[in-house]
């Protein structure tokens, strides 16, 4: 179907990733996680329209159970990193259409989120489903842990 997939590069390993933003409008992460657009409302942050090239890796941050997306932000900030957006898990998506099969991880995109009506906020995730991602959108409050990944890029330096 795809022909030779790229491999997903190992954690900790840079790499660039082609993100079109003039393309990825953040209600198209919410359809592709099967949810009506109209239903939710993006928080941000917004990012300008244009054709981004980031340096980024895939990374694990110690295990706690009971973290929230505000607690993995405060250490990603900590090691010098930003949380990549949700409209980067769709070049990332095309990039790497097949999960390794024996890394059963979700990828998780916490630079921005949604909320929904009843005032969850969530963010973009790749889950592994067989030889494909399946997009979901995961509540930013819950636990996160080894069976999670993030997709960061250095801070930027002012």
């Amino acid at each position: 179907m795809f022909g030779r997939a790229s491999p997903v590069p190992p954690d900790d390993t840079w790499f660039e990733l082609v993100v079109n933003l003039s393309v990825i409008d953040p209600a198209d992460v919410v359809r592709a996680s099967g949810f009506d657009p109209r239903r939710w409302k993006f928080l941000g942050p917004y990012r300008p329209p244009r054709v981004a090239t980031y340096r980024v890796k895939l990374v694990m941050f110690n295990e706690v159970w009971d973290w929230n997306l505000d607690e993995v932000r405060a250490r990603a900030d900590a090691k010098q990193y930003r949380l990549l957006e949700g409209r980067a898990s769709e070049p990332f998506r095309m990039t790497y259409p097949r999960p390794d099969p024996r890394d059963p991880r979700t990828i998780c995109f916490g630079g921005s989120e949604w909320q929904d009506r009843l005032k969850n906020k969530s963010i973009a995730t790749l889950v592994p489903a067989m030889d494909t991602w399946e997009p979901r959108l995961r509540m930013s409050r819950i636990s996160w842990d080894s069976r999670h990944r993030w997709l960061v890029t250095a801070k930027e330096v002012v």
